[in-house]
């Protein structure tokens, strides 16, 4: 191929690679807000990341979310979002909020510390720099008073919250753990076993402060989980000595209503290990053996017992366990462990009457959804009551003209089905 011709075969594909381009379609994907939020303890806006749970928009106002607010959001944003996301998207935890802050300063907002028993050199006595930059104060006021108040004014959040903090930012989440005891309920820290042998003073470490802290109330409910990378354990044993030091010291308050988990992760390293410690520690706060709900929703229906009564009770020991309202999953993807698979199976099953109280419930918990309007038309449709079929088509065909949804046609075609059904009726009787 000579050098013209490869010269107009070149420009035939550039125009027909724009040409291609141009028929393309591009929106920007909604996870929720971008937030710069002013601060005056900080005299700089915050740059905050909110990432709401599937079905927020459409759920009732009654459906409020936990907060897992996140320091690290240069490594952690999408990580933690992404996790929580789909494991509340496949029935394994609850939906919650995320709130992730990038900050460009986060080594000012440690507190002041000494080296102690970190590992961090021989000498105790030496002060840290780099990360303890010793305004942890202001940060703090900065969560309590700005940052934690907005979101729980904008957002349909509950009360219990779990903050991550990741290598210099654990120092910052331990010094809430004293220092605003009721201001987290679960504290997860990654790359951290070092900071537990750190201290206010050369003679302390955190583990006198997190037991002080403990000890002035005893039964104090909480979850506190702290790891590191195996590696860095290895190189540096003194980890070993800080993990056996904090679980000793935490023994009176675990048997009680606090729970711990303290652990080296192999084969992941300083920054990495924070995707498997941060499902270890999920499942810390929220086990997989009662969280996980696989096979749970099916089983209710097999039994004779009426299921929304079995799954009110289930939910309501899963609610005093984490001590906030937990309700069922309404409608997940290819999942049986919701609301829509369990009123689907019932009617199937020709108990009508309890599929109905399951579509009854869906609606209450998702008011502004098409879909559990079409299906509770359908099992009207099943048992015989066209005109209440009707009056919940109808409803079904309007929300999903609202919301656009992709079902809109079927739901049409049900519509018209009923009508057909009803006239067809009429004429018979006359």
């Amino acid at each position: 191929m000579n050098i013209p011709t490869i010269l107009i075969t070149t420009l035939s594909l550039l125009i027909s690679c724009t040409a291609f381009a141009d028929k393309i379609s591009s929106s920007p994907l909604s996870f929720g807000s971008v937030i710069n939020l002013p601060s005056t303890y900080l005299n700089e806006k915050q740059n905050i990341h909110v990432y709401l749970p599937q079905g927020y928009q459409q759920a009732a106002d009654h459906i409020r979310y936990p907060v897992i607010y996140t320091l690290d959001g240069w490594a952690l944003s999408q990580t933690v979002s992404g996790v929580v996301n789909h494991l509340g998207n496949t029935a394994s935890m609850p939906k919650a909020i995320v709130v992730a802050i990038n900050s460009e300063n986060e080594f000012e907002y440690g507190p002041k510390l000494y080296t102690s028993k970190s590992g961090w050199g021989e000498d105790p006595a030496v002060e840290l720099d780099g990360f303890s930059g010793g305004q942890a104060d202001l940060y703090l006021n900065f969560l309590q008073q700005e940052l934690i108040p907005y979101i729980d004014n904008k957002y349909r959040t509950n009360h219990f919250r779990i903050l991550i903090g990741m290598s210099p930012t654990a120092t910052f989440a331990l010094h809430t753990f004293w220092k605003s005891p009721k201001l987290f309920d679960a504290h997860f820290l990654f790359a951290a076993t070092d900071v537990l042998g750190m201290g206010y003073s050369p003679e302390t470490t955190f583990v006198d402060k997190i037991v002080e802290s403990l000890a002035k109330d005893p039964e104090r409910k909480g979850y506190l989980y702290i790891a590191s990378a195996q590696r860095e354990a290895i190189k540096n044993p003194i980890r070993l000595d800080n993990i056996q030091a904090l679980e000793t010291a935490l023994a009176p308050y675990t048997k009680k209503n606090f729970a711990l988990k303290a652990e080296h992760i192999d084969n992941f390293g300083h920054y990495p290990m924070a995707i498997p410690g941060l499902l270890s520690a999920i499942d810390l706060v929220f086990p997989r053996s009662e969280w996980g709900m696989s096979g749970r929703y099916n089983e209710m229906v097999r039994q004779k017992s009426n299921p929304l009564e079995q799954l009110d009770n289930y939910y309501q020991k899963l609610s005093e366990s984490v001590g906030f309202t937990v309700t069922p999953n309404t409608d997940l993807r290819r999942n049986s462990a919701c609301l829509r698979s369990m009123a689907y199976r019932l009617r199937n099953n020709k108990r009508y009457k309890e599929s109905e109280q399951i579509y009854q419930r869906w609606i209450k918990d998702a008011p502004k959804t098409a879909k559990p309007y079409a299906g509770l038309a359908e099992t009207y449709i099943a048992n015989g009551q066209l005109a209440m079929a009707l009056s919940y088509s109808k409803k079904s065909v309007v929300l999903a003209e609202v919301n656009q949804s992709p079902f809109l046609s079927d739901f049409k075609k049900e519509l018209k089905m009923i009508e057909e059904k009803i006239a067809a009726n009429t004429t018979a009787s006359n």
